[in-house]
């Protein structure tokens, strides 16, 4: 789907444009200069579902800034609620101070406003200046670890999952898929692209 709402002369909005591959490309060009990261393995294996969508800038056919969401549902105290994840929040250098960051920023919040109940992100320290400007509070994070050297009996078949195998692949989806939040204090579900993304890009 398409826009053709102008914002300044010689640059346009489009969005939920996955399937278009001029732009899905112009997209990963840009995700790749900024993050080192790119997303065509994703889209190609299935992944790249409805529940994320660009909000992208462009000029001359080329990404030049993006904001993406990704909705998923979440268990807080044990109430369902839906949420939003902003991420990929990205200018192209040549464009930066424009505003253009803070116009999609508006634009995604205003769109989704009515339909969930919570906007998340994770923001790096370069943007933490950025986000209050929208109404977003900072919280802390805890990464728990456990320490496991398992021992496997000869006659084992326990192995690592592997996200290079279509096999491997297909059951972390089934998995995924059909869990449950195992926390009602706060757990996530209906989120089966984003976990594979990571997955798959993160993880692996």
């Amino acid at each position: 789907m398409y826009s053709n709402e102008n914002i300044e002369a010689g640059i346009d909005l489009i969005y939920d444009y996955k399937d278009n591959k001029v732009y899905r490309d112009s997209f990963n060009q840009l995700t790749t200069l900024a993050f080192d990261v790119n997303f065509e393995d994703w889209y190609q294996k299935g992944f790249w579902d409805d529940r994320y969508i660009c909000y992208s800038f462009i000029r001359d056919h080329e990404v030049i800034a993006n904001v993406s969401v990704s909705k998923m549902d979440v268990v807080i105290n044990g109430l369902n609620k839906k949420a939003i994840q902003i991420g990929t929040v990205i200018t192209h250098p040549d464009f930066r101070g424009n505003g253009l960051s803070r116009t999609l920023m508006n634009h995604v919040l205003d769109i989704y406003e009515q339909d969930c109940d919570i906007f998340f992100l994770f923001a790096n320290s370069t943007a933490l200046d950025f986000y209050p400007k929208f109404g977003f509070e900072s919280f802390g994070e805890s990464q728990f670890i456990l320490k496991f050297n398992p021992t496997l009996r000869e006659d084992s078949t326990l192995r690592k999952l592997n996200c290079s195998n279509e096999e491997d692949l297909e059951c972390i989806k089934r998995i995924v898929a059909s869990r449950r939040p195992i926390s009602e204090q706060f757990g996530v579900s209906n989120n089966l692209g984003i976990f594979m993304f990571y997955a798959i890009k993160v993880f692996p």
